[in-house]
């Protein structure tokens, strides 16, 4: 489904019962972010009954028997959103799992891709249908792709980065990060908030 704009967007989103006067605020996004999202192609909408849908790609990056988790993001307006998911990014039109991996951590780790060895990449992503936490209201379809991958030089302990994209629609300021157990409370990509890291 096209709109012309943010405003079409945002009636369709209100005929259809969904409340977005919160949008924008705690840990949500806005109805710009959806529209910059539906714009670049990186999601869709449709309309009956109204689906968001939209492929990522998560990273499982191991170090010994731990992985690494986006345990929260700082936004441009210095709000915090508690994460607790692998590192994730929304896939572009057109683009492979395994670039979209490279430009993940590139953009929220700041990992040079020479020091990123791909693994494993799914070949059969799997499909999830959840209501968004950036959206409230606004059920998605996520297809999910998930990629193994070794990086090398990363910080043994917590640490944080800056988002070194910061284009429009992307709210995100910069992100902290953890080495965890396997065995702790982390769920994949599902997290404790919910599907929605991107």
């Amino acid at each position: 489904m096209e709109f012309r704009n943010e405003e079409d967007l945002r009636k369709l989103l209100v005929s259809a019962g969904i409340n977005v006067s919160g949008w924008g605020h705690g840990p949500t996004k806005s109805v710009r972010d959806l529209w910059f999202e539906i714009r670049e192609g990186i999601a869709t909408i449709d309309k009956e009954p109204l689906l968001r849908k939209l492929s990522v790609t998560q990273v499982k990056i191991q170090h010994g028997r731990r992985i690494l988790i986006e345990v929260e993001q700082e936004l441009q307006d210095g709000r915090k959103r508690q994460r607790n998911s692998l590192p994730a990014e929304k896939m572009r039109p057109g683009e492979s799992c395994v670039s979209a991996t490279t430009r993940c951590l590139s953009e929220e780790i700041g990992v040079d891709p020479q020091k990123v060895e791909i693994l494993s990449s799914s070949k059969n992503p799997r499909r999830v249908r959840a209501d968004s936490s950036s959206y409230p209201g606004l059920s998605t379809q996520y297809t999910i792709y998930t990629v193994h991958a070794k990086v090398t030089g990363l910080p043994e302990t917590d640490f944080w980065t800056d988002e070194q994209n910061n284009a429009e629609g992307d709210p995100v300021r910069r992100h902290r990060w953890k080495w965890c157990s396997e065995l702790e409370s982390f769920s994949g990509f599902v997290g404790q908030n919910g599907l929605e890291k991107v």
